[in-house]
């Protein structure tokens, strides 16, 4: 008898735990993220795990504070090659933005896992860096391409304000006399521990015009990334970013710009302007 028992219990305990593993395997997640005070651009993203195709979905994500507000969406990678129109209604008090995503011409998305929306926040001047702010999943509607209930569950996230270290560009130049050539050494110091550079760009000015500014090479820390250049009005514009990976925290050269002494004696002062550095999500990130 107690081995018919046992046999018993089991199958009740199979009965009612597949249907909730079955459940699990389709889920919307928020995924952490985090933001300075002012800044804008904030990526959250919404990752969706689906075992079935799905041919709309719809959810409404919250943040219970002031502290940050969304601005706008954008469709997750997961869609790349798909004919799908994402749309958000972010509500008056800006504390929630209601996302539907769907297909006109019936497309689908396969069973998988990814992201399938970036949700873009804002954080307010008076936000307090080391607060965090819940983000939080509701009315979650899934449904197959047929319109089918594709049944989901939800997971929150979390966003943290932060406060970012300052990246700081410098240049370095050596002594030429007239007519001669140089090398013009231009560093970053970008400490930050918890984020990378991903790009940067800036106008290097020589005031006044006695150099005559040329080549650009991509060195040391930023070895293989690319460079590119333009001369303009205000001086020489230069863009380097990289294809493989980041500039991760640290401190050193990153480009070698070579120059003729052409005019005048002295001391020429060398000004950057217009720099914008970012990170790997293209945020701007704050300068020393």
């Amino acid at each position: 008898v107690q081995r018919y028992l046992v046999g018993f219990l089991t199958l009740l305990v199979f009965a009612f735990t597949a249907p909730v593993a079955a459940i699990a395997q389709n889920s919307i997640d928020v995924q952490d993220a985090a933001g300075d005070p002012s800044s804008a651009g904030n990526i959250v993203r919404v990752n969706m795990t689906n075992d079935e195709d799905v041919g709309a979905v719809q959810f409404t994500v919250r943040n219970i504070s002031p502290d940050i507000e969304p601005m706008e969406v954008r469709l997750g990678e997961r869609f790349l090659g798909h004919n799908f129109t994402i749309s958000e209604n972010i509500f008056a008090d800006r504390d929630s933005v209601r996302i539907v995503i769907w297909s006109a011409t019936g497309d689908s998305l396969e069973a998988g896992d990814g992201t399938i929306a970036d949700v873009l926040y804002r954080v307010g001047p008076g936000a307090t860096p080391g607060n965090t702010v819940a983000l939080t999943l509701n009315e979650i509607v899934v449904s197959d391409p047929s319109g089918g209930e594709v049944i989901s569950v939800g997971s929150p996230g979390v966003f943290t304000i932060r406060t970012t270290l300052p990246s700081t560009l410098s240049a370095n130049a050596d002594t030429s006399n007239l007519g001669d050539n140089g090398l013009i050494v231009v560093s970053l110091d970008n400490q930050d521990p918890n984020r990378s550079v991903d790009a940067l760009q800036f106008t290097l000015a020589d005031t006044p015009n006695n150099l005559d500014l040329a080549g650009v090479t991509a060195v040391g820390r930023a070895s293989g990334f690319t460079i590119t250049t333009n001369e303009t009005e205000n001086g020489l514009l230069i863009a380097i970013f990289g294809l493989s990976g980041p500039l991760t925290p640290g401190i050193g050269p990153i480009a070698k710009i070579s120059y003729t002494a052409a005019r005048g004696e002295g001391a020429t002062p060398l000004n950057f302007t217009d720099v914008v550095i970012s990170d790997v999500d293209a945020i701007a990130m704050p300068q020393g």
